[in-house]
């Protein structure tokens, strides 16, 4: 299984960006968070968290404490919960082992 790092920013994005080209395979596979913060400061809370995307359209994360299978389609660079609490993770930028994401205000 390939591992790859994430840095996950848990901070309200309210401008709008330039939406960057992903394909969803391009999120496919187990990402890691080796860093997150929360209102610009690093935060511990999401130590050995995780995203795994399946190539069904789902995600399984840890991010709550416990493993929870979603649902979610990508749209443009926004991953979208469909089931859930339709959380919304706005990707800054993606590369072979890193990501970058923002958790949008719903």
């Amino acid at each position: 299984m390939q591992k790859v790092q994430v840095f996950l920013a848990l901070v309200f994005v309210f401008s709008c960006k330039t939406d960057i080209a992903i394909d969803n395979s391009d999120l496919i596979g187990k990402w890691d968070i080796v860093e997150a913060q929360r209102n610009d400061k690093p935060t511990g809370t999401l130590k050995d968290g995780y995203f795994e995307f399946l190539d069904n359209g789902e995600f399984v994360t840890n991010i709550t404490g416990i493993a929870v299978s979603k649902n979610y389609e990508l749209n443009n660079s926004t991953i979208v919960e469909t089931s859930g609490d339709n959380s919304k993770y706005r990707i800054e930028s993606i590369l072979a082992d890193t990501i970058v994401l923002s958790l949008e205000k719903l």
